[in-house]
């Protein structure tokens, strides 16, 4: 079985691997990290950088054609985590030209190899900003670049699994801000803002933000991997345990 990583070498992808390095994966089984960066050079992962034994890594851009030499097998699974998600931090085309360009080169991929399993990480963005609280019932309002850019590279996917609804099984995932070792993002500038004292806060002080663990993240993906189309039964049955 291939465990296919677009993004591999991203925060989220990295905390994939190591988990599915020490969990999951069996004997016959590769992983691949399919990235534009490689571990080690400018733009990865402060902290976790390294390359992991037993990982094939592999440098693609996924605005191109992706072509992978490799073995598909029946069992396959892509997981989607490329993407140009700072914002602000790009100029607008870039979120486009990116996300979307990339989400049909690799449904285009899993198609010309055979791959009938994607787990694609959207984001909360596509439901834009907003005071109500959101939840999957929502009618998705994104209002920026990215959060657009985001809906669309999910009704590619949605579009690629309803060309064969009885092989193809599709995830879609819509974190809040995920924060962790390595994250260095929002979580970690409010983090260091507390702590040296110069964090003030501004707005309302009842707004909630959605958010999640790197670690329960990564966990999900792992029993959607094991549980399938039953993972929603076996989620219930912790919840109610």
């Amino acid at each position: 079985m291939n465990y296919i990583i677009f993004g591999g070498s991203g925060f989220i992808g990295t905390h994939l691997i190591h988990l599915l390095r020490e969990e999951v994966v069996g004997p016959e089984d590769r992983i691949y990290d399919l990235d534009i960066v490689m571990p080690g050079e400018e733009g990865v992962v402060p902290g976790i950088v390294e390359k992991n034994d037993g990982v094939d890594y592999v440098r693609i851009d996924v605005r191109k054609e992706i072509i992978l030499d490799f073995e598909p097998t029946e069992e396959d699974i892509i997981f989607n985590l490329a993407a140009v998600h700072r914002t602000p931090g790009h100029a607008d085309y870039e979120y486009f030209e990116t996300n979307i360009k990339g989400a049909e080169n690799v449904t285009a991929f899993a198609e010309r190899y055979g791959i009938t399993k994607i787990l694609f990480t959207s984001f909360i963005a596509p439901y834009g900003a907003s005071e109500e609280c959101k939840d999957e019932d929502a009618l998705p309002m994104p209002n920026t670049p990215y959060g657009i850019s985001k809906l669309v590279a999910e009704e590619i996917h949605q579009k690629w699994q309803a060309e064969d609804k009885e092989k193809r099984e599709l995830t879609i995932v819509r974190p809040g801000v995920v924060y962790g070792k390595g994250e260095h993002g929002n979580m970690t500038r409010l983090y260091w803002g507390m702590r040296n004292r110069y964090f003030f806060y501004t707005g309302w002080k009842d707004t909630i933000k959605a958010c999640i663990y790197v670690k329960e993240l990564v966990r999900f993906f792992k029993y959607r991997i094991v549980f399938g189309d039953e993972f929603s039964i076996y989620a219930a049955e912790r919840m109610v345990a």
